[in-house]
């Protein structure tokens, strides 16, 4: 179980690098949108969608940076002594008290939250996707003249 948890902490260690990329997509985009001088709707249209998926992606990592940093803490724990569940519970009831997991949540099989945190990585890498479509999209429409 322990194994488990390190290897998915490390495995979210990496949003870090998913973000800095993402943000060099970002900046990539504002920057065609600034030299090509993008006066196009279309341009426009496209840098406020760049800032609403900079926006998400920000988020998604700050969530995916919490899980790394928890799943790793649970695993000290459990590795200095404290029992599976008496860690699953300690986190459990952290959680609910500062409102970060609804009580409904609380108890669930590892599995389940392993799954949960691996989701929300492939999220974070889906919308590093969309942030390099829109700046190859920003790209062709606002270096187009006929666009």
């Amino acid at each position: 179980m322990t194994m488990h948890l390190h290897v998915l902490a490390r495995l979210l260690r990496h949003a870090d690098s998913v973000l800095r990329s993402a943000y060099l997509a970002f900046a990539f985009t504002l920057l065609v949108w600034i030299v090509r001088n993008g006066q196009f709707i279309t341009c426009w249209v496209l840098v406020a969608l760049a800032m609403l998926l900079i926006a998400l992606q920000h988020y998604v990592a700050v969530r995916v940076k919490f899980d790394a940093d928890l799943l790793e803490h649970v695993a000290r724990m459990i590795d200095s002594g404290t029992s599976e569940r008496g860690a699953t519970q300690m986190l459990d009831d952290s959680l609910v008290h500062f409102g970060l997991m609804p009580s409904s949540k609380a108890r669930r099989d590892w599995a389940l939250r392993f799954e949960g945190c691996l989701r929300l990585f492939k999220l974070q890498i889906g919308l590093l996707v969309l942030q390099y479509a829109l700046m190859v999209a920003m790209v062709i429409v606002c270096t187009t003249p006929s666009l």
